[in-house]
């Protein structure tokens, strides 16, 4: 249903619940024609891109010319498939202490990927096979691999009973896609900090937990940041750093320095980290506003943003079902597979978000996907017959469908893209290899 229709860019066209998708293809001939036609943009490198650049050059030049860089994309997501398979084996929970030696292959799994990652567009450009395809792949199986990164976190953070850093993650993400959507061009970070210094922090953490600190990351009672917050809240108070100046902003009522000296050490790391996404995000939101000029135009692209809000609230409501023994194991394995079925929806819309911004499609405000969530949550909430096992068995079945509607929407896409531009995906045809 279509409420507003912009004949210039058909991205600001006003779309309420259904794409203009010509079933059973999910692209028109005037989408497959622009994606012909689209040119990657990326954002400004960081410091830490600029150093590492030679390094990838020269890892890059020891691949085979036969090598098709969506080999190479493939490749590095498999590091973070058995670095998610791993994580999920020794806690099924997602609140275990994780082996060290896990712990240290998880970082070093997540060089690998990003490595592999930054190494694909300079093996395309080398081959000579660049294609708006290879961005659908490199960024589609990004997405995905964000819940091996989260998976990762949370197995030294032990935050793994709450989606909260999982929202965080993929909602950032989701900005950056949508972000290109707009303006054309995909931000990589914002100042000194990029896409490159967290992968990279990210892992040599994961190998510090599991080396340097691995008697307080490996302990099953006590994580390493399970302690109060409080006595680092007064420290903070006293000394007047800048969260202390922020809460005084807030106004420092009681009631809220209370509520945050009840916090252990990961819940205000969580807390700062959602922070510093909410300034990325509106960042993010800024520079689409000053792109388009026209507050009508903003706000069609903020309408976009309903249906990914939606999501993260929905997600957050049903931290817990409503079975009041937390320490029954089905209750916690029931949170994985919540995490995995509501990372793949959110992949399925960031994907979604990927294609189109190639296409110039327009996006539907209310993705109708999202309404077996909405289910979901209201009958875990509401419904007390539901058990432990129910719980379960519910997130399995939405990890079910979500996985095959991602799949089923991704496969047709690459299709019909395959298509238009004469080529495959994993293998580069015996021509252009000659022509190299």
């Amino acid at each position: 249903m279509c409420i507003s229709n912009d004949a210039n860019d058909p991205a600001l066209t006003i779309v309420v619940w259904q794409e203009d998708s010509p079933l059973p293809d999910v692209l028109t001939k005037d989408s497959l024609q622009r994606i012909a036609r689209h040119q990657y943009r990326s954002g400004v490198y960081t410091w830490l891109d600029n150093l590492c650049n030679p390094l990838w050059n020269s890892l890059t030049e020891c691949l085979p010319l036969w090598m098709a860089p969506n080999l190479v994309t493939l490749i590095g997501a498999m590091n973070c498939l058995v670095s998610y398979a791993g994580t999920w084996y020794y806690a099924p929970t997602a609140t275990e202490a994780l082996p060290a030696v896990l712990l240290i292959v998880n970082g070093v799994l997540l060089i690998t990927a990003y490595t592999l990652d930054c190494m694909d567009g300079k093996q395309a450009r080398r081959t000579k096979t660049s294609s708006p395809l290879g961005q659908l792949l490199d960024h589609g199986l990004d997405c995905l691999c964000l819940l091996a990164h989260v998976a990762a976190v949370q197995g030294w953070l032990r935050a793994g009973d709450s989606l909260v850093l999982q929202m965080i993650v993929q909602s950032t993400f989701y900005l950056a896609q949508w972000e290109e959507y707009f303006t054309g061009i995909l931000p990589h970070g914002t100042g000194p900090i990029g896409v490159t210094e967290v992968n990279y922090g990210l892992a040599l953490l994961s190998i510090l937990f599991g080396t340097v600190w691995r008697v307080a990351t490996t302990n099953p009672d006590h994580g390493p940041f399970d302690d109060d917050f409080a006595p680092y809240l007064q420290i903070i108070l006293e000394k007047g750093w800048l969260p202390a100046k922020v809460l005084d902003a807030c106004g420092g009522s009681q009631t809220l320095l209370d509520a945050i000296a009840d916090w252990q050490i990961k819940d205000a790391m969580l807390f700062a980290w959602f922070l510093l996404t909410v300034i990325l995000c509106s960042l993010s939101m800024m520079r689409v506003a000053v792109h388009l000029k026209s507050w009508k135009n903003t706000l069609r692209a903020f309408l976009q943003l309903i249906t990914p809000v939606a999501i993260v609230i929905l997600a957050l409501l049903d931290e817990f079902p409503t079975i009041t023994d937390r320490n029954s194991p089905p209750i916690h394995q029931a949170i994985r597979w919540k995490s995995f079925a509501v990372g793949l929806l959110y992949c399925f819309m960031t994907i979604k978000v990927i294609v189109f911004a190639m296409s110039r499609q327009s996006i539907a405000i209310v993705q109708l996907d999202v309404l077996p969530l909405l289910v979901a949550v209201s009958v875990s909430l509401y419904d007390p017959r539901l058990t432990a096992e129910g719980h379960v068995l519910l997130w399995q079945c939405l990890s079910l469908w979500w996985g095959l509607q991602l799949w089923n929407w991704a496969a047709t896409a690459s299709r019909q893209i395959c298509s238009t531009l004469g080529i495959q995906m994993f293998t580069i045809p015996t021509i252009t290899r000659t022509e190299i």
